[in-house]
């Protein structure tokens, strides 16, 4: 259990560039034993993930600027500012950044593993934009993915 509180200010968090994003470790299973993260997320125009299911794991975005389309478990929404979506767990789901992006939103996970994947695959952001245009290592991502229950649905070839 939680025997101190703390805050974050508006820049502050470990902030990791995760497959073409920035993300900021806001509150995480450090301080919440593990049973939350919320993570800040700021992502580009048209970035969308593969569909993907969080094994264990809930997950809630608040949109703070701009918008997404999404799809869970065959329902669309598409959510703008001050907008909210849940996710359930064991659902599969995606997104992506509609094109007149970029996007900020949060994210809060139940518990808090969705944080230690993008510790894993992302590096320490060094500045405050978006990482430097790279190809992603999809199979790191999906292997590390894996280990933290989230499974990525790839198209069959």
């Amino acid at each position: 259990m939680a025997t101190k509180g703390y805050t974050r200010e508006l820049d502050e968090g470990t902030a990791y560039w995760f497959v073409g994003t920035r993300m900021t470790v806001k509150a995480g299973m450090k301080e919440t034993q593990g049973r939350l993260s919320l993570i800040e997320c700021r992502a580009p125009a048209g970035y969308e993930p593969p569909a993907h299911i969080h094994v264990d794991e809930d997950e809630i975005f608040y949109m703070l600027e701009g918008a997404l389309e999404l799809d869970c478990a065959g329902e669309k929404y598409t959510i703008g500012a001050g907008g909210l979506v849940f996710l359930p767990r064991a659902v599969d789901h995606w997104f992506r950044v509609t094109d007149d992006g970029p996007a900020r939103w949060l994210v809060l996970t139940a518990p808090g593993k969705f944080e230690q994947l993008i510790a894993a695959v992302g590096e320490v952001a060094d500045g405050p934009d978006f990482p430097p245009p790279a190809e992603p290592d999809f199979d790191r991502l999906i292997s590390t993915a894996a280990e933290y229950g989230i499974n990525f649905i790839l198209p069959q070839s």
